[in-house]
Parts: structure tokens; sequence; C-alpha cells
């Protein structure tokens, strides 16, 4: 692991370490967990944006789609139907 120092208010430094304290952990380790947990909401986010936008994209053409798959289904219909 490598080293980092920090500069935090000290309310918070003291809140953090009773935090620590209560729940017979280091400071770090809670600042470690709260750096993995902000960096994998980070990295959903951004990835929750890229679908976004690739939906968007795609929207102009979801009506070309709804047509084909329309057209398939009747067709699939047709040829499985006992008439």
């Amino acid at each position: 692991m490598k080293h980092v120092h920090l500069v935090l208010q000290e309310d918070l430094v003291d809140e953090l370490s009773g935090v620590a304290a209560e729940d017979q952990t280091t400071r770090s380790e809670i600042i470690r967990m709260a750096l993995q947990d902000y960096l994998r909401r980070r990295a959903r986010a951004r990835k929750d944006a890229e679908m976004r936008a690739y939906a968007e994209s795609m929207a102009d053409h979801s009506g070309d789609f709804v047509n084909e798959a329309d057209e398939a289904v009747v067709e699939q219909l047709l040829r499985e139907t006992d008439w």
C-alpha cells in the first residue's frame, strides 16, 4: 500500500476517530472503504450515463425495430398456426 497525506477539518477528524473507535477499526480503513465506495459509485454513474446516451442515440431507430419485430412476429404466427 502507499501512504497518502490528507488535510481534513478538525471536526471531521474527531468524528472519524469516534467512528473508528466504535467500529474497532482504523481511520485509514474507514477512509479506504469510503473511497472505494465513492469510486465504485462514480464508475457506475459513468456507465449508466454511457448506456443512457447509447439508448437515446438508438431511439431514432426504435420505430424501425418495432416495425421489423412486429412483421417477424406476424410471419412466425402465420407459419406456426394450423389453419
